[in-house]
């Protein structure tokens, strides 16, 4: 049962990570799109895309996977995963980039597609 659970967290995280690195480019694209126009604040697009950039995929996949509800299938609990204070450093803009990504399509799409295998997991 363990390594089953392994296999489903290492696959949607594989899965999740390439869908949500597309949806990055495509939010980088927008941002550069919209950099060209005139008349649009530069320094503050410029300082957007840079945040975009350097934004970690990694909290996309973790958002992810708690909503799946994929922690709390795990057959053996530990108590070190209380990432919590880690949580609430985060700043006002790398939620809102993170929401923005999740209400992409494409990761909408994923997302759906895992949700169904962590039912039938279950």
């Amino acid at each position: 049962r363990l390594e089953r659970y392994n296999k489903l967290i290492y696959m949607s995280t594989k899965a999740i990570h390439k869908e949500a690195k597309v949806v990055k480019s495509f939010e980088c694209q927008k941002i550069a799109r919209r950099l060209k126009e005139k008349g649009s604040n530069k320094e503050l697009l410029e300082q957007k895309l840079q945040h975009t950039k350097g934004f970690s995929l990694e909290e996309v996949v973790k958002v992810c996977q708690k909503r799946m509800g994929l922690p709390n299938l795990n057959p053996e609990p530990t108590k070190s995963d209380d990432k919590e204070t880690e949580k609430a450093e985060e700043s006002k803009q790398d939620k809102e980039l993170c929401e923005r990504m999740l209400k992409h399509k494409r990761l909408v799409a994923t997302m759906d597609t895992w949700n169904e295998k962590v039912t039938e997991y279950r």
